[in-house]
């Protein structure tokens, strides 16, 4: 049986929907209870990759600063990533190259009045 990785946090499950195609790129190697989101979205039958330079929970040990070349993804997804990468203009490169004509893409960070030192970046509504 697969942990639900949304099942405490219903805004992020929205985030997500509705899933579109079959492949998924994931910044990052969220997890919840134990559970990867690698392994929650694969057990729905997406092709999923994840990228973490730690390279924990399944994911790929890449530096998000560094050219990725994995192709694009029908999904890609920051949740809470970015805003710990230094130089951000490659990771945004990664990102859009990443994405072709119909990709989603699913991001948020959390907002500096709540977490004021979390991460070295707040990217608020109006950047993206």
């Amino acid at each position: 049986m697969t942990v639900d990785v949304f099942e405490a946090h219903p805004l992020e499950r929205a985030l997500y929907e509705p899933l579109v195609g079959t492949t998924m790129l994931e910044l990052g190697n969220k997890e919840w209870q134990g559970a990867s989101y690698k392994d929650y979205f694969t057990a729905l039958g997406f092709r999923h990759t994840s990228v973490d330079i730690n390279g924990l929970n399944g994911a790929r040990p890449l530096d998000l600063q560094e050219p990725l070349n994995l192709g694009t993804f029908d999904m890609v997804s920051n949740i809470g990533t970015t805003e710990h990468v230094r130089k951000q203009p490659p990771v945004w490169r990664n990102i859009c190259e990443a994405m072709h004509i119909g990709s989603v893409f699913v991001s948020t960070t959390p907002h500096p009045a709540g977490w004021p030192q979390h991460g070295m970046h707040h990217p608020t509504q109006a950047f993206y």
